[in-house]
């Protein structure tokens, strides 16, 4: 450089941008009444700028009588289960997240959970939020991403009909 020149100083403001966390689901499922079943096993979970989320809901777009989400408590991620939505609160890994998302059940033990074939599917939306580890605020995945389930009652068929009397071998 020259004898004469004269340093220059340039300041660069860094600002963190707050990512929101990526949910990836959309599965479909086929449930048939009175047996829970997982709804959609195939959940991702990714966020750039967190390694730990901080709670979930899982909702039923439209539940009914008898609609029932669960979810086995574990790795600090507790639930509970009110007006069709099911909250997931505690601090946890993506991991442990993503693991307690995809053994989240749906059930409806009623006799009819259709409603006489009206309401063959329900539409399940998940909303994950992560824990604000870049501390400019918590985020969440959006207005959130959907499985459906589509809804059976078991029926059982006889193939032909069966002829029996009395005294013939069984």
């Amino acid at each position: 450089p020259p004898e004469n020149s004269i340093p220059v100083t340039s300041t660069i403001n860094i600002t963190a941008v707050n990512d929101a966390p990526v949910l990836t689901a959309g599965g479909t499922v086929d449930c048939i009444n009175r047996y829970a079943i997982a709804i959609d096993n195939t959940i991702t979970i990714a966020d750039d700028d967190d390694t730990e989320m901080n709670g979930a809901t899982v909702t039923i777009t439209s539940p009914i009588t008898g609609d029932k989400l669960e979810m086995d408590d574990q790795n600090g991620i507790t639930s509970i289960f009110a007006a069709g939505v099911l909250t997931l609160t505690g601090v946890a890994t993506i991991a442990n997240y993503q693991n307690a998302l995809r053994s989240v059940r749906f059930l409806n033990a009623e006799s009819d959970p259709t409603l006489g074939g009206a309401e063959e599917t329900r539409e399940i939306s998940w909303v994950i939020t992560d824990n604000d580890s870049d501390g400019v605020g918590a985020q969440s995945s959006g207005a959130g991403i959907t499985s459906t389930i589509n809804i059976g009652v078991p029926v059982v068929t006889i193939a032909s009909p069966l002829s029996y009397s009395i005294g013939d071998p069984a």
